[in-house]
């Protein structure tokens, strides 16, 4: 019960800031008593077919889209001249209502600022900062890793050179063979790292990022000689041995 009263407390405050709502919806109680009032004159004889507006205090939206059916329907009924100019009336009016009685879709609303201008997950740009913070003063970052956050490092970063930044075939088609090899063993769910880690000494890339959320090698890359430097999420940053923070490219 307590649950019933509140929720038909927070449906009155929801309505009570938009008063073109209960206006359409006492408009919609008039047309509703209007037409009851004609069809017991006309329907004496009949079983009554009139709908009491109290239900409708339920539901708002269905009263005022219930008047409008009653009166589609008994211009619907009329003949002559004037039938199609009063439908085209209505449905001018039912347009106006649905216009005014809800919110515009490019509003203020529905909008919020970005966390940043590039639009990069949260999670992205901690592995990306990471990263900075460990290459110190390296004017060139080499890292490579699944294309998911190889394709931004670069728009993140103009000091962050990724073994490759697109999945475009005739990109990858123009990379080097230790490159390739990389980018093919990132489009399996268990790469090789033994073949990755060594292509990236080939390739004299520094760091490694791997999303073990989706990728399950069945050795890590510190198997392999790569030094973990951090976890940050599901990521975890290696960096090639020998290559320590701080020194310059």
């Amino acid at each position: 019960m307590k649950e019933s009263f509140s929720d038909l407390m927070n449906f009155c405050e929801r309505y009570r800031g938009c008063q073109r709502i209960s206006v359409l919806f006492l408009m919609a109680v008039l047309v509703i008593l209007t037409v009851n009032r004609e069809k017991k004159q006309q329907e004496e004889e009949q079983k009554d077919s009139r709908v009491c507006p109290a239900v409708f205090v339920l539901s708002v939206y269905t009263g005022i889209a219930y008047a409008f059916s009653l009166l589609l329907s008994k211009i619907g009924k009329k003949e002559g001249k004037g039938r199609s100019l009063s439908i085209a009336v209505i449905s001018f009016l039912l347009v106006i209502t649905a216009l005014l009685s809800g919110r515009r879709v490019m509003s203020e609303d529905h909008f919020s600022p970005a966390e940043n201008a590039l639009h990069l997950r949260t999670e992205h740009i901690a592995v990306m900062d990471r990263i900075i913070k460990d290459a110190g003063n390296r004017q060139v970052i080499r890292v490579a890793g699944p294309m998911d956050i190889s394709m931004i490092f670069n728009v993140y970063s103009s000091r962050f050179a990724p073994l490759y930044s697109s999945d475009d075939e005739k990109y990858i088609a123009s990379l080097s063979k230790d490159a390739r090899a990389v980018y093919e063993q990132f489009k399996n769910k268990e790469p090789d790292m033994k073949k990755v880690t060594d292509a990236l000494r080939r390739s004299d890339c520094t760091y490694l990022v791997i999303n073990t959320d989706k990728y399950y090698p069945e050795f890590k890359a510190a198997e392999f000689g790569f030094d973990l430097v951090e976890t940050v999420g599901f990521y975890e940053i290696y960096r090639m041995p020998g290559n320590t923070g701080g020194d310059a490219d």
